[in-house]
């Protein structure tokens, strides 16, 4: 009887994600069609390349998203297949948004309110005819957050859970390499949760990680590689101009490397990177006060609402502004204490915003690597806001705790003890 009750509910919960994403996918055709299409050449460019040559050949950029942009080309045999692409990812994103949620014990009823209400998010809703990597490195970190809340119940013995976290970590690596700071992350929560084996969970994580990395990078690019990109956005973030150039840090090259009177005809010429890399480096030698101003001003800029297209007073400038309050809100919340859940998020969605943060002040930053980390600071935020909307008020002990989860949460155990 229960077997069916269980199965009954899982048809449920399938109709209405199912649902969502049918609703979603209309949505976005319709939206495709009236928006303008924004080529990103680097993306696209690359693409066609893969399309026409069977590799990209060209090794500035990770190769994760315009590998399956070629992938949408190759289908319908035109640059519709990027909208495509953008279309379907935007659609996978809202299912790891929904497994997350449900993975940290929101009930289906609040999981769909709350992904309903974000999939007209505007930064995604606007972005499908855009070669942009927004989409995909949303899913990238909602994949390996969903990941770790299943390692943290996979206590005693080494297997799926580890398979799928190195596999998330592999493709993070795929679509932005700064994001292997994650690696960092997962074995601190190997740790954290008191896990069974925990050498052993950390080095196969890591090791599927490479694997697969270096598989995927010698099937696109023909021989394993790392991005280039490195030792150019090093020289981008510390340099003379950069102060001058901070909502593009990437213009500073064009006045950095003249007044160096070092002669270029392409910024991102390999012969280029030694000499990036060493005036990097030289200039925080020389000018450390001046270096740690620099990271501070590229945080604030990374945190504010960028202006530069819509101007403030405008409605699409007030959406802005509105969008770049999600983590600050997030961390108010978090700080002031969120109703209980099976799985806690609060040090895991912590722990991701620094990890991704960091490494942009350290380099570039500009508002758009914030886009994913809105996301989910705002999903995470709608649990918070309605389980307190929803929840009986109760004394805050630990058995008040555990009824108000099981309350609204009958599919679930009361919360995990961290």
């Amino acid at each position: 009887m229960s077997g069916n009750k269980l199965t009954s509910r899982q048809c449920n919960e399938s109709l209405c994600l199912g649902a969502l994403l049918a609703v979603s996918l209309a949505v976005a055709v319709a939206v495709s069609n009236i928006l303008p299409y924004y080529r990103a050449d680097e993306y696209a460019d690359w693409a066609m390349q893969l399309v026409r040559t069977g590799h990209i050949y060209d090794d500035f950029l990770p190769i994760g998203y315009p590998a399956l942009l070629a992938l949408g080309f190759k289908v319908l045999h035109s640059e519709t297949g990027f909208t495509a692409v953008n279309i379907l990812l935007s659609l996978v994103m809202l299912a790891s948004a929904w497994f997350y949620l449900r993975l940290t014990g929101l009930s289906v009823k609040l999981t769909l309110l709350a992904v309903s209400l974000l999939s007209v998010y505007p930064d995604f809703s606007l972005s499908y005819n855009k070669t942009q990597d927004t989409n995909i490195t949303a899913i990238a970190l909602f994949a390996f957050m969903s990941f770790i809340i299943f390692l943290s119940r996979d206590k005693d013995r080494v297997g799926l859970s580890d398979l799928l976290v190195g596999l998330s970590l592999a493709f993070a690596g795929l679509i932005r390499p700064n994001m292997l700071v994650l690696v960092p992350v997962s074995w601190f929560f190997i740790y954290r949760s008191r896990l069974r084996f925990r050498l052993r969970r950390a080095v196969l994580q890591s090791l599927i990680a490479g694997l697969v990395y270096c598989a995927i990078t010698v099937l696109v690019h023909g021989s394993m590689f790392f991005p280039r990109n490195g030792a150019y956005n090093l020289y981008s973030g510390y340099n003379p101009y950069t102060i001058e150039h901070l909502w593009n840090e990437e213009d500073s090259i064009y006045a950095a490397l003249p007044a160096q009177h070092i002669p270029f005809t392409n910024n991102r010429d390999p012969s280029l990177d030694p000499i990036y890399r060493a005036s990097a480096i030289a200039f925080i030698r020389h000018h450390p006060g001046t270096a740690l101003h620099l990271d501070l001003l590229k945080f604030t800029t990374m945190m504010l609402p960028d202006f530069h297209v819509h101007p403030a007073n405008t409605p699409a400038g007030g959406m802005k502004i509105l969008t770049a309050l999600a983590i600050p809100l997030w961390l108010i919340f978090a700080i002031s204490g969120a109703p209980p859940r099976q799985y806690d998020p609060r040090l895991l969605v912590s722990s991701v915003l620094v990890a991704i943060i960091l490494p942009f002040c350290l380099i570039i930053s500009t508002q758009r690597f914030r886009i994913p980390l809105d996301f989910i600071c705002w999903t995470d935020l709608g649990a918070i806001v309605l389980l307190r909307i929803t929840s009986p008020v109760l004394p805050k002990t630990k058995e008040s705790s555990a009824v108000a989860y099981t309350v609204h949460n009958p599919d679930h155990c009361p919360p995990i003890d961290s």
